[in-house]
């Protein structure tokens, strides 16, 4: 329900920036549509090494309306 209402678009992938929810380091990422469901490719494997993410972690993104910005918090595995 997500992507159809808010990422919705005539073309196949979209440019996007993550950010961490507190900090100022910024990543570039693309983003793909298919069907219902949306995939980040592009500077996600960046994103996670330089964050040190590990299995179990959980991301939540924030969409900043009106931008192609997602925040993003990340929730570290106990």
């Amino acid at each position: 329900t997500f992507v159809r209402d808010y990422l919705t678009t005539t073309q196949s992938h979209l440019d996007w920036e993550l950010r961490l929810s507190e900090g100022k380091k910024k990543w570039s990422a693309r983003c793909t549509f298919h069907s219902r469901n949306a995939k980040i490719y592009r500077g996600w494997k960046e994103f996670v090494v330089e964050n040190n993410l590990v299995t179990g972690d959980v991301c939540v993104f924030e969409l900043v309306m009106g931008a192609k910005i997602f925040n993003v918090t990340v929730y570290r595995r106990c």
